[in-house]
């Protein structure tokens, strides 16, 4: 399967109406979600992401 950018491929408008409406219906595992618990999970995500990055580079540095 191709991924798609779907955000380059709509208006900042239409994709925000998207992930609004799946982060209050859709959650990882396909059940329900609320839209708080999406933008935690989220932000915890993109955290973590930047953590490893960090940890990456001085690695890498020294």
């Amino acid at each position: 399967m191709k991924t798609i950018r779907l955000w380059a491929t709509t208006t900042a408008e239409t994709y925000q109406e998207l992930m609004l409406y799946l982060a209050q219906n859709i959650g990882k595992d396909g059940k329900r979600e609320k839209i708080g618990e999406f933008v935690e999970k989220a932000v915890i995500e993109k955290l973590n992401r930047e953590k490893r990055k960090m940890k990456r580079k001085i690695s890498s540095d020294t």
